[in-house]
Order: structure tokens, then sequence, then C-alpha cells
């Protein structure tokens, strides 16, 4: 979906330039279904977002502004039984991930964490774990 994101905002060329100036750690072509290092989606994000000049934050905000439409397409059920985006995320952390991490011995999807219970507007934040600590994804 990332390809997709840079594809229709910078173009195909932009993307083929993007991915030859990347060190990945694969270097078998990506194919999905497929689990692949984190370094290799840093490595192409931290490329993306230096060739066309975007903040991190930025680019995450957009992203997820792109991706999030996409995803419900393909699984609508999973936001009709929820009141609040924060019940979403909490069906991710305590369902999907679940899942995720019985199919694959090895993943470490992102976490959610909440400076509050309540569904009052709250601070939030999604981090995951590559090599060398935590990162923090977002922020809401």
């Amino acid at each position: 979906m990332l390809e997709e994101f840079v594809v229709e905002n910078a173009g195909e060329e932009v993307f083929e330039e993007i991915l030859d100036t990347c060190e990945f750690i694969t270097v078998e072509p990506f194919v999905g279904p497929g689990t692949y290092p984190d370094e290799d989606l840093n490595e192409l994000v931290s490329k993306t977002i230096a060739k066309l000049d975007i903040p991190l934050p930025d680019a995450l905000r957009g992203f997820g502004k792109f991706a999030f439409p996409k995803l419900t397409e393909k699984v609508p059920g999973w936001l009709v039984n929820h009141a609040h985006p924060k019940d979403f995320l909490l069906t991710l952390e305590d369902i999907v991930h679940v899942e995720v991490r019985k199919l694959y011995k090895d993943a470490d999807p992102p976490r959610f964490s909440f400076a509050s219970q309540t569904r009052a507007p709250t601070n939030w934040s999604s981090t995951t774990s590559p090599v060398g600590g935590s990162t923090t994804l977002w922020t809401g």
C-alpha cells in the first residue's frame, strides 16, 4: 500500500528512483503475503521522505489518511460495530494483533497506548519496536 501511496502522490518514476536508492536487507523481490525486516520498511520510508522533502509526521499522517479508507473497504465490518475510534484501536490490539502473532511467530505489530481509559478526547500513540528500541509512529 505504501507503493500505491507514493505512486499516486509522486508518480511511478519517482517511486522507482526511491527504490533505486534503498539499501534493503531483503535481496529477493518483495511479494505479498510475506514478512520482511522492519529495517527495509524504515529504509523505504526514510528515502521517500528525503526524496519528497516531507517531515515524517506529515508523511505518516498523509499515509494514514490514504490507507484507512482502503483498509475499511477491504474489511468494512471492522468499523461498523465501533462507536468510537478508541474501541476500534483496542480491537486491533486485543484481537487482530493476537491473531497476527499466531500466524507469524516473529511478528511485532504496533502497540497502542492511551493516556485515558475513557472515550473522551485523549492522547494516544502507536509504537513499534525496531532493532534498537521503540519508535512512536504517530500520536493523536
